[in-house]
């Protein structure tokens, strides 16, 4: 995931492009990285590197499709997620609010493509890996 912006209401967007380092590492660029923190519950926060901002369903919307993006913590349960593991490293983001997981609009593989709340269907484009940085 990535996002383009530092300002609250940016979308979040599916980025599959990284960077190789002069060292031939790769690198991934701080609008990609995203870290998780953990409430008593299980749930967590994704909050951007870049930003300081936290990925957010935007009024709580239950309504599917609704693309998400990132924003202030506010601790409202529609910046809460839950990460369940689908095996292979790999997991679904679901929402506390809306009970729906975060998958990219169309299945898209374009870079870009707008990440939002979708209902479950168990689909690859809604499927996330993890990677330290």
């Amino acid at each position: 995931m990535s996002t383009a912006g530092t300002t609250s209401a940016s979308r979040v967007a599916a980025w599959w492009r990284v960077r190789a380092s002069s060292s031939g590492l790769t690198v991934r660029p701080p609008n990609q990285q995203w870290k998780r923190a953990k409430l008593s519950d299980g749930f967590v926060t994704i909050e951007s590197i870049r930003s300081g901002q936290v990925i957010d369903i935007p009024g709580s919307s239950t309504v599917e499709g609704t693309d998400v993006v990132q924003w202030p913590l506010t601790g409202n349960t529609n910046q809460q997620w839950k990460l369940l593991d689908v095996g292979s490293g790999r997991f679904k983001i679901v929402s506390r609010v809306t009970d729906k997981v975060l998958g990219i609009a169309a299945a898209s593989t374009g870079q870009g493509a707008t990440v939002e709340i979708q209902a479950d269907t168990g689909h690859p484009s809604q499927h996330w890996m993890l990677s330290p940085v």
